[in-house]
């Protein structure tokens, strides 16, 4: 009996559905990368710019070109965010530190999204040395969004998104996000201020 015993107990072990040790199937919109999670992008190319919908926090503000830099942030508060309201435009300033030799300066400007939120259909310039030096070269689409609506003194999560033609005729994507806090949103104290934002010590994950 011990045999048949020992073959009725492996058969209904093939018989149960498999665990979740890596067994089973999943999918998401977004990896997992050294504990920091990827941001989902959506595809941009020059017919069809990743910025024509207009974006908002976690919806179509980080889109991807045919190569995209990703790289997860260093622990080093070595970033600098700045935008300033022009007339009836916005110029955004961001200074990038990749905490291994790369650094990037972008200047945009763009247009209103979502009132106090979102901005969209940057044009620009950017320079970049280092694992970001491919980034050096005119910026033809950007955005910047912001989880809940700019009001002074009010810490929020923010992303960008831009992509770059740059001399070797490649279109090159980053994008990242950051949390900034209370007071670098409206620092003079008023939303009628041109100034939204100004954050020099940020840490960014460029992924």
């Amino acid at each position: 009996m011990k045999p048949r015993w020992i073959a009725m107990v492996a058969t209904l072990l093939l018989t149960l559905p498999q665990g979740c040790d890596g067994g089973g199937e999943g999918s998401s919109s977004a990896s997992s990368n050294g504990g920091s999670t990827v941001a989902a992008t959506t595809a941009w190319s020059a017919d069809t710019s990743g910025t024509s919908q207009v974006p908002a926090y976690g919806n179509s503000c980080r889109f991807e070109a045919a190569s995209h830099i990703a790289i997860p942030g260093n622990a080093a508060a070595d970033d600098g965010l700045e935008l300033v309201k022009s007339g009836s435009s916005y110029d955004l300033s961001l200074a990038l530190d990749d905490g291994a030799g790369g650094e990037a300066s972008i200047t945009a400007t763009l247009s209103q999204g979502l009132s106090r939120r979102s901005y969209r259909n940057g044009t620009g310039v950017a320079q970049g040395t280092g694992e970001l030096g491919s980034l050096s070269g005119s910026i033809e689409d950007a955005a910047v969004c912001f989880e809940t609506k700019l009001e002074p003194s009010q810490a929020t999560r923010g992303e960008f998104s831009i992509v770059v033609l740059n001399s070797s005729g490649d279109y090159v994507s980053l994008g990242g996000d950051f949390e900034l806090p209370g007071e670098a949103v409206f620092p003079g104290g008023d939303i009628s201020d041109e100034q939204l934002v100004m954050a020099s010590a940020l840490k960014v994950d460029l992924q």
